[in-house]
């Protein structure tokens, strides 16, 4: 169904078709790729949710390149593709165009709608979530439709793969959607919220947490595989290894781990709720954030390799480079990157609390919104 919703640029409104043209075309090179390449297209990275990108910036030192007021606050992750235009969630827009310069472009304003949920940027389309409970989608041909009213709030980020945009809502409702025809495929009902975004497997089953304080698998057919307690609520996103090991933290204060059967094979207790999404490194090292205002590392076998202190709750997802560096924020307004043995290579402050994840861009940017209301390039 096309909205007669319209966007902003500057302080003139246009049609949202217009503007959204500028933001593919112009700015994003033509195809809202970027070329092909993406090196940032989601929440996690990818589809199994490793938070780990191609990206190399053992080089950087936390420089500031670029910051936007983008006039509300930002708990979202960005999304960056190949020309390094950002696409990123504010808590009044689902949302925001940011070109390479640091300048925008565009938003989308649907009336009242914030977002929590982080964009899916995916070939020529975008998938982005609404506090308000729909998808909405915007294709490369400038055409804005609603994708999917979900009835509950989105804080889980979509997913995808082949024909299939996955994305779960509070109202503990998990949808399969057909991308290529907007419909729905199939739907699986949870014991709670689900606030955690999907994790896909290699043979395209889906596992996601739920404020029921279980993980889930769920076939690509929509079928119950297993489900295994956790404890407390679970809303980390799951990150699922090579092995097919599934990792998740809970608001009961652990990192599991649990095996492609469904058995947990570890629990880490790590002394605050983890909230934060682990993300996997090269060398299969696990980190994590926790509200006992750490960075954890662990070894596959879920012995705490070390941590590093920051001075507030770690409620971001850390963002892990091929060059084996951490980045991560933290409820205490700071970015902070660490090499693979925890020390600090260098640290930013941003004013805010940041409880998005970070993104890393082209050529060893460091792309992450704050709540103080600003988006920071960094390089």
């Amino acid at each position: 169904m096309r909205l007669a919703w319209k966007a902003r640029q500057g302080s003139r409104l246009r049609t949202a078709s217009a503007v959204l043209g500028l933001c593919f075309v112009a700015a994003c090179g033509g195809g809202g790729g970027g070329g092909g390449f993406l090196p940032w297209p989601q929440f996690r990275h990818d589809a199994t949710n490793t938070g780990r990108g191609e990206a190399l910036i053992a080089a950087s030192t936390g420089h500031l390149v670029w910051n936007l007021d983008v006039g509300s606050p930002v708990t979202s992750t960005p999304a960056v593709d190949g020309t390094g235009t950002v696409y990123v969630a504010t808590n009044a827009t689902p949302l925001q165009v940011i070109d390479p310069a640091g300048a925008a472009v565009c938003s989308l304003e649907p009336g009242l709608t914030s977002s929590h949920s982080s964009p899916l940027l995916s070939n020529d389309t975008l998938f982005v979530g609404s506090d308000f409970g729909p998808i909405y989608m915007v294709n490369a041909s400038c055409a804005l439709s609603i994708f999917f009213q979900t009835g509950g709030a989105l804080v889980a980020s979509p997913n995808t793969s082949g024909n299939f945009v996955f994305v779960g809502s509070s109202n503990g409702t998990f949808f399969a959607l057909d991308r290529g025809t907007l419909a729905t495929k199939w739907t699986f009902g949870a014991g709670g919220p689900i606030r955690s975004s999907a994790a896909i497997a290699s043979d395209g089953s889906v596992r996601f947490g739920s404020d029921d304080g279980n993980l889930y698998a769920v076939s690509s057919a929509g079928k119950e595989l297993w489900h295994t307690a956790l404890g407390g609520p679970v809303q980390s996103s799951p990150a699922i290894g090579s092995d097919g090991t599934t990792y998740v933290g809970s608001n009961a204060g652990t990192l599991s781990a649990v095996g492609p059967d469904g058995a947990l094979l570890w629990a880490a207790h790590l002394g605050g709720a983890v909230e934060s999404s682990p993300a996997i490194g090269v060398d299969g090292t696990i980190y994590v954030g926790s509200d006992d205002k750490a960075v954890h590392a662990l070894n596959s076998g879920g012995a705490e390799i070390w941590r590093f202190a920051t001075n507030g709750a770690v409620k971001s997802s850390p963002a892990v480079s091929s060059d084996g560096i951490i980045v991560i924020g933290s409820n205490d307004g700071s970015v902070y990157a660490l090499d693979q043995a925890g020390h600090l290579r260098w640290k930013f402050a941003t004013g805010g609390a940041i409880t998005g994840s970070p993104a890393l861009g082209p050529a060893g940017l460091v792309v992450v919104g704050s709540g103080n209301g600003h988006v920071y390039e960094l390089s």
